[in-house]
């Protein structure tokens, strides 16, 4: 003011001011004292506090005791790492610091770089470049178009958000965001990076992730500078040579024009409450996702069955199951069976009422089901064992889950089951996933790159394991990348590991192919 007085009415009044409240009547009251004797008017837009900062057990920081200084936090646990943990503090909240609140901000921190990880592994074989490239709204899939509004969806929060200087609201919905995009676009999502044969297809994927990651490094470009700086230098540059220099160069995002939310939100959030239902399923029938099952049954109206029906084949994938039924009455799962009516027999059987209870309990499956057959049908039955015919109102028909179907509600009222009998066929299905699943590990764990080519060999003693390998010795292959695999024979290995699998003994072996 009194030494450049043109450079300070450039950035006067200061839009944003923020201390500890303490600063209430110090700080921010002297510069308002000074601001309006000299020019009338206040020196800020926005002043904004938080309590003190203390210790991660709420008690105080103190010169002569217990401190963390700034410096020592920086080279411990990063300076975005101190800066996220400032930044998500709601206002007027102490703010509560220390290194394992650190950690914890590292945590999330790294869910987001996970996902800028997997996206770089597969571009820097496929080179996507966006400089020219104009998306086809058309050739979304239902996943892709929830992303891109979901992404517009975040863009308008955190504006409103930041517009308002609410950072910890917008750190907590970037976190929500990063886990929707991680543990379901991704997950979902995966093998469109790789495994895919559909180059277009696999060019919208790659599209719509980079929008969304895109869109994370610009809004969080403030918070979190250097992480976001680096991924901005090391991918997004190099899949659009058209952005800014920096991200801190860039201007704020923008929605993207033309896909709209026509319930699509709403509609993945069914679906999702769908995987979630059949996966608690397994857990309880200690039942892994490698394990493929034969069908899913989904008990709703038929809005619902429309709305689910558009994410049928993500929903098989995800749940590794081969089919799914829509039914409209949960009795479809259900088997009928009798018991006793006690208020009725008792004055018809008197002493052998247990007796009628025991009979009841030891009718074949078969026998069950005629008798009940009989007993809705109404007028006298005959009960196996039993000399005389008895009037059907002594028995109270029943029903219960069928053999081999687990289910439970959800979204109000709906069902969802899972048909659990684990055929032959189902089994070797999931022996080959298993042993995949450690082929692939052992591939990382010997160095190898994502796209490199191996040969293994895999030993086990156990007739029903190796034949279900010599069946499926093609799709093994191909999930590999192998140029060849042999079994129960040896090649000269660059890396070997041993696990079990059903409880037996398996060695994989794995070489560098052509």
């Amino acid at each position: 003011y009194f030494t450049d007085r043109e450079a300070w009415e450039k950035n006067f009044p200061a839009e944003w001011v923020t201390e500890m409240h303490e600063q209430v009547r110090l700080w921010f009251y002297s510069m308002l004292f000074m601001s309006t004797v000299l020019v009338g008017k206040a020196p800020y837009e926005k002043v904004v506090t938080n309590g003190m900062v203390v210790a991660e057990d709420g008690s105080k920081f103190s010169k002569t005791g217990f401190m963390i200084k700034f410096d020592e936090a920086a080279e411990k646990i990063g300076a975005d790492t101190v800066r996220y943990l400032y930044a998500s503090a709601p206002n007027t909240n102490d703010v509560r610091f220390g290194y394992n609140l650190g950690d914890e901000a590292r945590r999330k921190m790294l869910g987001f770089w996970n996902i800028y990880t997997f996206f770089d592994t597969y571009a820097q074989l496929d080179k996507p470049n966006f400089a020219d490239y104009k998306v086809d709204f058309g050739a979304l899939t239902p996943m892709d178009k929830w992303l891109v509004v979901r992404t517009n969806d975040f863009i308008k929060k955190a504006t409103a958000y930041m517009d308002d200087y609410k950072s910890f609201a917008m750190v907590k919905d970037f976190e929500v965001f990063v886990d929707d995009i991680s543990n379901w676009y991704i997950r979902a999502n995966r093998r469109r990076f790789w495994k895919t044969e559909d180059q277009a297809d696999k060019m919208v994927a790659y599209w719509t992730l980079f929008n969304a990651l895109k869109v994370c490094v610009q809004t969080m470009a403030p918070i979190t500078p250097f992480m976001t700086e680096y991924i901005w230098q090391n991918l997004i540059k190099k899949c659009d040579s058209t952005v800014a220099e920096s991200v801190h160069l860039s201007d704020w995002p923008t929605v993207i024009e033309g896909v709209e939310d026509d319930g699509i939100i709403e509609q993945t959030a069914l679906v999702r409450d769908v995987i979630a239902t059949a996966m608690r399923l397994r857990n309880e029938q200690q039942i892994k996702v490698r394990q493929p099952l034969s069908k899913l049954f989904v008990c709703c109206d038929a809005d619902k069955a429309n709305k689910i029906k558009t994410f049928e084949k993500n929903i098989l994938d995800e749940l590794n199951i081969k089919s799914v039924e829509y039914i409209d009455d949960v009795n479809i799962l259900n088997d009928q069976f009798l018991a006793v009516n006690f208020k009725v027999a008792g004055a018809v059987l008197k002493q052998n009422v247990n007796k009628m209870k025991q009979t009841l309990e030891g009718l074949s499956s078969d026998e069950m089901k005629a008798l009940t057959t009989a007993v809705v049908a109404g007028g006298e039955v005959e009960v196996p064992g039993w000399d005389e015919k008895f009037d059907a109102s002594i028995f109270a028909v029943q029903s219960k889950t069928k053999d081999g179907v687990v289910s439970a509600e959800f979204a109000q009222g709906s069902v969802v089951a899972l048909d659990i009998v684990l055929t032959d066929e189902l089994l070797k299905e999931g022996v080959v996933r298993d042993i995949i699943r450690q082929c692939q590990v052992a591939r990382k764990d010997a160095g190898y790159q994502v796209e490199q080519r191996i040969n293994a060999s895999i030993t086990v003693d156990d007739e029903f394991i190796v034949n279900a390998l010599t069946e499926k010795l093609e799709f093994i292959s191909g999930e590999l990348l192998a140029d060849s695999i042999v079994i129960n024979s040896e090649i000269k290995a660059d890396y070997s590991s041993e696990f079990t699998v059903s409880d037996k003994k398996v060695t994989v072996s794995v070489a560098k192919g052509e």
